[in-house]
């Protein structure tokens, strides 16, 4: 798969995700006691008596680490669209990314 066109880079698949979850990706590995914290609070449950789940999915890859916001948003446009117009399932991506020799798919 090829990036898109100005982006420098190719980034890791995301996957797993539901698409009413929260996305967080940590591009930033200078304060690991900062970002458990931060993690901490997004997976803390919510409501009046703490009965519902949190809705985050946290992506902790050091291949994020200095990622624009560009690189981001490349990267879970192509999976988001391609999901939602069907026009690729997890099985497929999950093919692609087997036929790349490090076996990381790049956004489309």
């Amino acid at each position: 798969m090829t990036m898109p066109e100005g982006l420098g880079r190719a980034l890791p698949e995301i996957v797993g995700r539901d698409m009413f979850d929260a996305l967080v990706i940590r591009t930033d590995f200078s304060d690991d006691e900062s970002w458990n914290a931060v993690v901490g609070e997004l997976r803390r449950p919510w409501g009046p008596s703490g009965e519902f789940p949190a809705g985050v999915q946290v992506v902790d890859a050091p291949a994020w680490s200095g990622a624009t916001v560009d690189e981001v948003l490349a990267a879970v446009h192509a999976v988001h669209v391609n999901l939602t117009l069907g026009n690729m399932g997890f099985a497929e991506f999950a093919a692609a990314a087997s036929t790349e020799p490090d076996q990381v798919l790049r956004p489309v």
